[in-house]
């Protein structure tokens, strides 16, 4: 006579138990509602199954056993998971470019007369005036004035830009130092903790879930993939350009290592080379790789410069004709010694740096012919700039080896380059970072907490406990009754 009674106080406790626990759940979404990674977790209810007795077996019917929470699901969505990784690295590198190269470009923009531009004008105009005068000695010494600050100014650039690609990798393999070193220290920083993650996920904790470890383990494949072209796989087990990084189980990790700074630097995984794409890291890559191509079209320009103006200057370079200095000596020297935007200058002949106050006016070959002395010789020509006017008319002269345009010309075409790409990335950037946005919303919507339904869902558990104990105070009521028969 009392099973029913049993029963149903068996059913409302576990109604109080369930919906408690079900409350719990709740409780703790709500609580980390702004933690980042954290999964939304769901109690998953279900009837408790009922166990046959001597007296419910000769039943044909069944009032239930009560309420269970069966599991507790941590939500997730492999698939958007999968592509917001992917979308991370693009869009971390295209903005890590657009804002490393935004400096490169601050490093190299010039105005006014402190502009390469500039120089080289007052570099031709310096041989202009001369040509129209010169014996004067006094615009032989602008001429190479304009040519050291011409030269030091190729030196400066180049200079800038060693400075940039010191800022992101300088030393030797082991002690590299830098931007693009410290991202691969922090790459393998995080790949240690994601080894001790999948360890202790893939041992558990007894019969429960590690939920907690699985949102710190989706934070790390995140800031990974926002570092590298890194695959997860569904076991994640993480590899990079098919090396292994990250066994599936914790047991292995490989290190990446910078094995030489380039550019472009190369990369290796247990000694087997790797090419990073994307992400910070491969960012850094991308941006060696542009302030090369600058620093190539300043060598090829200060080598031009040389070329075409010894190449009038010195009478041992030139197709026909000679060259005379002051002097009325046959010039057979270079007015540039070097060959890049680093070493370029005045030939020491000319100017020395070590001693300024000895500078040799007369040995800037601006004539072209001599006075013919009878049958003694030859005298010096001052007035013939023929020399000098040739060197001040490459201004306007277009050079095979500067794709067919002029000094001025090609620096400023390899600045426009320049901002062309970082419009680019900028662009891509931007781009990436509105379908990142759109990912997190759509995994967000799916595996995020909403405080909306998880106070709906708190006050729905909050119901249910209140009915179980009314429930269950309801049938201490009947059990007194029938204890006083």
């Amino acid at each position: 006579m009392t099973q029913p009674i049993h029963d149903s106080w068996t059913i409302a406790r576990s109604g109080i138990l369930t919906h408690q626990h079900r409350l719990a759940v709740t409780a703790n979404n709500i609580a980390n509602v702004d933690t980042p990674g954290y999964s939304r977790r769901v109690a998953r209810l279900a009837p408790v199954p009922e166990t046959p007795t001597s007296l419910t077996e000769s039943r044909t019917w069944s009032h239930g056993a009560g309420v269970r929470v069966m599991d507790v699901v941590r939500m997730e969505n492999t698939m958007t998971s999968t592509m917001l990784r992917q979308q991370v690295g693009d869009a971390s590198g295209h903005r890590q470019q657009a804002d490393a190269l935004g400096g490169l470009e601050a490093l190299l923009r010039e105005d006014g007369d402190s502009s390469l531009g500039a120089r080289l004008d007052a570099f031709w105009n310096a041989w202009s005036d001369l040509a129209n005068q010169a014996d004067n000695v006094g615009f032989r010494s602008v001429v190479i004035q304009s040519g050291v600050s011409l030269a030091s100014h190729l030196q400066s650039l180049d200079g800038r830009i060693d400075s940039f690609d010191e800022q992101i990798i300088t030393g030797a393999p082991g002690t590299f130092t830098g931007l693009l070193p410290s991202d691969v220290d922090e790459f393998n920083r995080l790949t240690e903790e994601l080894q001790d993650l999948n360890k202790r996920i893939s041992f558990g904790f007894g019969s429960a879930e590690p939920y907690a470890l699985m949102d710190r383990r989706d934070v790390i494949l995140q800031e990974l993939s926002g570092m590298a072209n890194v695959q997860v796989g569904s076991d994640f087990a993480v590899t990079l350009d098919g090396q292994s990084v990250v066994s599936a189980n914790g047991d292995d990790r490989f290190a990446l290592e910078i094995s030489d700074a380039g550019p472009p630097p190369v990369f290796q995984i247990d000694g087997v080379g790797v090419s990073v794409t994307s992400g910070n890291i491969g960012a850094w890559s991308s941006v060696l790789d542009v302030s090369a191509s600058l620093r190539d079209r300043l060598d090829t320009l200060a080598a031009d410069l040389a070329d075409a103006v010894n190449s009038i200057h010195n009478s041992d370079k030139r197709l026909s004709g000679d060259s005379y200095d002051l002097d009325g000596q046959r010039c057979d020297w270079d007015f540039f010694t070097g060959s890049t935007a680093a070493d370029i200058s005045v030939n020491t002949l000319i100017y020395d740096p070590a001693n300024p106050m000895d500078m040799q006016p007369w040995r800037v070959a601006a004539a072209g012919s001599v006075y013919d002395d009878g049958a003694g010789g030859t005298a010096p020509n001052p007035g013939d700039g023929a020399r000098a006017l040739e060197i001040a008319m490459l201004a306007d002269a277009t050079r095979a080896a500067l794709n067919g345009q002029g000094f001025g010309a090609y620096h400023a075409t390899g600045l426009t380059l320049l901002g062309g790409v970082i419009a680019t990335e900028g662009e891509l950037a931007d781009d990436g970072d509105a379908i990142v946005d759109a990912l997190t919303d759509e995994l967000q919507a799916e595996v995020g907490v909403n405080m909306d339904e998880e106070l709906m869902d708190m006050m729905s558990a909050q119901r249910a406990f209140q009915a179980a104990s009314k429930l269950l105070q309801t049938v201490d009521e009947m059990m007194q009754t029938i204890l006083q028969f």
